[in-house]
């Protein structure tokens, strides 16, 4: 065997491991999931990673079932905003701590500037506040947040990427509206500024810029405006978005600056966007990242590293990990009750000859699919025929779909508060905004149908066949509970 096969037999024997380390219930079904825990794998043994990061990350998901989210969030751990600087107050001079990331004075209990007679005690009190800054994540493992900090794959780019239990979502959205607001940057006024000229009543907008040239630019423009402002942090950069926080009555300012701003675009024959006004809850899902959005933020040297495996293994893993997978389990199986019992899941039922074997996405699309984990079956209600919707294809890991009624039904569970995979009639993925929820697609394409089949049961048989002739849904036996017609 040589050093290249031996290597490559190595990390599929490192994802093996993984994947019998988790939960049955969850293992490696979601493609996210096994790449991520391939290429963590690959890492660790190029020696990027520790083999403690790789086995928390693993711990981790064995702990929440799978169900987590990756966060962005801006961290330095040279991070040090708060700086003694000197001023001359009532004709002596006295030295204050100044926030150089927001801007703010440090003060007292009571509210005042804390000044310092000397130059040293006043750097030491900086110190101390800049210990407390890094230990930021450290009093996050204190909250009872169930997480893990995935390894730094780039150490130079100020941010850090936690991974979150969803039954932790609300929590950590609250700790993470503090520590980001922690950070942000001084605009005209800081944050406490903004809040004080306001009363509280600001508004956080998202300009279509990004890059240093373009967000000095603005900031100029505001400086001649005379327009009140704090940036926010970038939670995902190469997004073009930056968020700024401005009091409500220095909306339309901007609102202005950005008709001149897009004016000014026009005539270089760009591209125009509009600003958007957002809650924090829609600033912070910004941070929100994909396995894949996460390993891409890895330095070059890791890319390097990883490069010898593309090509090689590629797909390799997948299939040792997931041949079990692969295979469609029954309705008797463990598992059907698990699902059925998770009141997180809607439980769908599928007919296979209408919407599986009738299904008019590619033979290569489809094979993509299961090759990546996926049962296919098209969307009840999307067949495309002359000018009606075009079909679309529900994806479900293959994990969630059991078999039944000898196999002509397959009952699936798709969560009610996630974005279930849907492709277009091109078998391209619809973009995450435009998809439904779970629940929703339940209530417009499946539940529709269930309704139906409960009503035309109740007729006699002649009866059954005329109403499905007038429906044009005769064989559309897709449901929550399956139902036959004869």
């Amino acid at each position: 065997m040589s050093n290249t096969d031996r290597e490559t037999q190595n990390v599929i024997m490192a994802v093996q491991k993984a994947a019998f380390l988790m939960d049955p219930f969850f293992k490696l079904t979601m493609v996210g999931a096994a790449l991520l825990v391939t290429y963590l794998a690959r890492m660790a043994k190029e020696k990027k990673i520790s083999k403690n990061e790789f086995k928390n990350v693993q711990e981790f998901m064995k702990a929440t079932d799978g169900k987590y989210m990756i966060v962005n969030l801006p961290y330095d751990k040279n991070y040090s905003p708060w700086k003694a600087e000197s001023r001359i107050m009532e004709g002596t001079e006295k030295v204050v701590l100044k926030n150089e990331a927001t801007g703010e004075i440090y003060l007292d209990q009571k509210g005042r500037e804390q000044t310092f007679g000397k130059l040293n005690k006043a750097e030491k009190a900086a110190a101390r506040l800049n210990e407390k800054e890094n230990l930021a994540l450290e009093e996050l493992k204190q909250s009872g947040i169930t997480h893990v900090v995935m390894p730094d794959l780039n150490k130079d780019d100020g941010m850090v990427q936690i991974a979150v239990s969803n039954d932790d979502k609300e929590k950590f959205t609250a700790w993470m509206e503090r520590y980001v607001m922690n950070r942000m940057q001084g605009g005209e006024k800081s944050l406490r500024g903004l809040t004080n000229l306001s009363s509280g009543r600001t508004k956080i907008i998202s300009l279509p810029i990004e890059g240093k040239d373009a967000v000095e630019a603005m900031k100029n423009d505001f400086g001649e405006m005379k327009i009140n402002y704090s940036i926010l942090p970038d939670l995902h950069v190469g997004d073009s978005e930056t968020q700024i926080v401005v009091p409500d009555a220095e909306v339309e300012g901007v609102a202005f600056w950005m008709k001149l701003h897009n004016e000014s675009l026009l005539k270089q024959g760009k591209e125009v966007k509009d600003m958007t006004v957002m809650s924090m809850a829609n600033y912070t899902k910004t941070g929100e990242i994909t396995e894949e959005q996460y390993i891409d933020t890895a330095s070059e040297e890791l890319k390097k590293a990883n490069e010898k495996y593309e090509g090689q293994e590629k797909g390799e893993v997948e299939k040792a990990v997931m041949t079990e997978e692969k295979k469609i389990r029954s309705e008797s199986d463990e598992n059907y009750l698990r699902y059925e019992n998770d009141p997180t899941y809607q439980k769908i039922s599928i007919d296979r000859e209408t919407c599986v074997e009738q299904s008019h996405l590619s033979a290569v699309d489809k094979q993509k699919a299961v090759d990546n984990g996926f049962f296919y079956s098209r969307v009840p209600g999307t067949w495309y025929t002359g000018n009606s919707a075009p079909e679309q294809t529900l994806l479900i890991p293959l994990e969630q779909v059991f078999a039944a009624n000898e196999g002509n039904t397959y009952y699936a569970f798709i969560e009610k508060e996630g974005k279930p995979l849907v492709l277009d009639g091109r078998g391209k993925l619809i973009r995450g905004e435009a998809r439904m929820s779970g629940s929703e697609l339940f209530e417009r394409h499946y539940d529709k149908v269930s309704r139906e089949f409960t009503q035309k049961t109740q007729l006699e048989p002649t009866q059954n066949k005329a109403v499905e002739k007038a429906a044009g849904i005769t064989k559309e036996r897709t449901s929550h509970v399956p139902m036959k017609v004869k």
